[in-house]
């Protein structure tokens, strides 16, 4: 996991990099070798990463691994859903799944009252 202290992206396109803030990185899915960046304003980039590498780049203080399709930022996660399938509720209202493997490492990363 990185400890790099950088506060951005550059996300590659056909005409450049476009420069992204990492704190409105919302999360990443996975897509066989590539990832789709979703972010806070709505805004979603496909890179040709897999969800692993970016794991590894991104600041292990600000994203946690809550299915092996998704990396979610701490930051944007609204609320925890228990039903059905047990999920995060992000900031722009979308569900995202939590695996069984992974719902205990999540929840230890929050201060349960």
């Amino acid at each position: 996991m990185s400890t790099a202290m950088s506060c951005h992206l550059a996300i590659p396109t056909t005409e450049g990099y476009i420069c992204r803030s990492i704190p409105d990185l919302m999360y990443c899915m996975a897509d066989r070798n590539y990832t789709c960046l979703y972010f806070s304003d709505g805004k979603k980039y496909m890179v040709s990463r897999t969800l692993k590498s970016l794991e590894y780049r991104l600041p292990a203080n600000l994203f946690i691994r809550i299915h092996n399709r998704y990396l979610t930022n701490r930051m944007h996660i609204v609320n925890f859903l228990n039903g059905g399938l047990n999920c995060v509720r992000m900031t722009n209202g979308e569900e995202l799944e939590i695996s069984r493997r992974n719902q205990k490492r999540l929840r230890e990363q929050y201060i349960i009252l």
